[in-house]
């Protein structure tokens, strides 16, 4: 008897550690069905976040809303350092969500394919 509970209580533990044995597989978005176009940040994204979100119009100019976009240099800093850019996930994104969502309004689906597709390419600071 003393030996049935032994060995169950083996079977319990070994199997308890294998049940633990859990590991998260983190694939990359693969939803998309064409490739990314190049995009730069300087050059294709920053015009439009300047002209579009930071204008007189805008809501994100220093001292409103974050992330601030009136300055190229800060607009890239404030979107990728402070998590609004996934590039593992980019339909997860922060910045993708809102410019597909509440701000699609202000921009054409052309406009919304580049940030995508920057996102996609790696957010570089180009």
């Amino acid at each position: 008897m003393k030996k049935r509970v032994m060995i169950f209580g083996m079977v319990l533990v070994v199997a308890v550690i294998l049940n633990s044995c859990y590991k998260d597989i983190v694939s990359p978005d693969l939803e998309s069905s064409y490739p990314p176009q190049q995009v730069s940040f300087k050059n294709d994204l920053a015009p439009y976040l300047k002209k579009t979100c930071s204008s007189n119009e805008g809501c994100h100019n220093a001292g409103s809303h974050e992330p601030y976009m009136d300055d190229v240099t800060k607009s890239f800093k404030n979107i990728v350092t402070n998590g609004y850019v996934n590039t593992t996930f980019p339909k997860q994104s922060k910045f993708y969500k809102f410019v597909y969502g509440e701000m699609s309004e202000y921009s054409t689906k052309s406009e919304r394919t580049k940030i995508y597709d920057w996102i996609r390419t790696g957010a570089k600071n180009n």
